[in-house]
């Protein structure tokens, strides 16, 4: 938190440009002084004037989450995180509104890709664990025991062996069995992100042996199978790019757009000193 002299000095510098980056900084000093009002109009106003700023959107989203409006948050961290993929803090503030919003599967999304950018990020880890575990006791019996798919024309049935007639075809599923069947599959899938995500790559792939029988040939799953067994990975399967590069290049991103904060820093420090001098 800034302190008063320092919040004075970027509020004097906001005052001469109200159109320049500093008022995000001037407006999340208010939202820490818990003067949302103030701190809303300045927020609003400032991403107005520069839409393509991930920082505006990030406070913005963060004063609307401290007057307890999430939805409206939620479109400030989505934004936030298409200009800059590379920030954590946005990607976890995305997953804490999604929390809050009751959409656990989107929040275990934002929550996994903010650690692929740090994959020690403890937070992020405690959310996922959290999350699996609340999703695990409320799905356990369709989803983690594997419950099979029935489909409808045979619980409708009053045979419990209906017979089948020579040359009849396979009825198609219903609608229900459809939805069933889409709704286990990313059940699935996040369960084997989570496992993925904390390195527990046994438990993994002993998980993937089982769905993949339910779901042979699913591309979703071959995605996953590289990360867990890239020896076994169909020739006609496009290579996705290997984790420990993928994580590197977020890191690199990062750190550029870190030695780009310290630019702009040294340049605004130089600039103030210029100003005083001239003063």
């Amino acid at each position: 938190m800034l302190s008063d002299k320092e919040f004075e000095e970027y509020l004097r510098l906001y005052q001469k440009n109200p159109s320049s980056k500093i008022f995000a900084v001037v407006a999340d000093a208010l939202r820490a002084r818990q003067k949302l009002d103030e701190a809303l109009r300045i927020a609003k106003d400032g991403v107005e004037k520069n839409p393509d700023y991930a920082g505006g959107h990030l406070v913005l989203g963060r004063i609307y989450l401290a007057k307890n409006q999430p939805t409206p948050a939620l479109k400030h961290f989505t934004q936030a995180v298409k200009l800059a993929p590379d920030n954590i803090l946005a990607y976890q503030l995305l997953g804490d509104t999604y929390v809050l919003l009751k959409n656990s599967e989107e929040a275990l999304k934002a929550y996994k890709m903010s650690l692929l950018i740090n994959p020690q990020n403890e937070k992020s880890l405690n959310a996922i664990k959290k999350l699996e575990t609340t999703s695990s006791l409320a799905f356990e019996d369709e989803v983690f025991q594997m419950k099979r798919l029935v489909p409808q024309q045979e619980t409708d049935s009053k045979s419990p062996n209906p017979a089948k007639l020579p040359g009849d075809s396979p009825a198609p599923p219903s609608d229900q069995q459809s939805q069933e069947s889409h709704f286990l599959l990313d059940r699935e899938l996040s369960f084997l992100d989570a496992l993925l995500a904390r390195g527990e790559i046994e438990k993994a792939k002993e998980r993937f042996d089982q769905v993949i029988k339910l779901f042979p040939g699913e591309p979703q799953l071959l995605k996953r199978m590289e990360w867990l067994m890239p020896q076994e990975i169909p020739t006609p399967i496009k290579p996705l790019p290997n984790r420990e590069k993928m994580i590197l290049e977020q890191k690199r991103k990062l750190l550029t757009n870190l030695l780009k904060a310290v630019d702009r820093a040294r340049d605004r420090i130089l600039h103030q000193h210029l100003t005083s001098t001239q003063e």
